[in-house]
């Protein structure tokens, strides 16, 4: 899903005209429907194709290992949940530093805020300015 979010914007940008021509004027064509209907049939396509993988015997997931670098459930639920943190710190791009980039400060103040001692939180809506 992130490298189909990330090529999407990629395809999108209008800072590098020059770069992949033909393929951005497909992917913008048809008012933007191209890239809309592509993005949608691949993550289903990608995500059955994952899914059936996983829940089946199709891999044998012993033998492809052979020892090499055993697993557990612990070890498998901190690699998933790293990757999901660097796939959600890659999306949301935070504090980025780039000049071209508009930050809306969103400070979120909770009640309780006091009783406990916490700091003021802040969000950083993070996009491209227009051009």
């Amino acid at each position: 899903m992130c490298i189909l979010q990330v090529t999407d914007v990629m395809l999108q940008e209008k800072l590098y005209p020059h770069w992949a021509k033909l393929p951005r004027k497909w992917w913008n064509g048809n008012g933007g429907w191209n890239r809309i209907v592509l993005f949608w049939v691949m993550v289903v396509t990608m995500s059955t194709l994952v899914i059936s993988v996983i829940s089946t015997d199709v891999i044998s997931w012993d033998r492809l290992n052979r020892d090499f670098m055993p697993t557990n459930e612990v070890s498998r639920s901190f690699l998933a949940s790293f990757i999901l943190v660097m796939d959600l710190l890659i999306v949301m791009q935070v504090r980025t530093e780039s000049p071209f980039a508009v930050q809306v400060w969103c400070p979120v103040l909770f009640p309780w805020r006091e009783s406990v001692f916490a700091p003021s939180v802040n969000f950083t809506i993070v996009g491209m300015a227009p051009s």
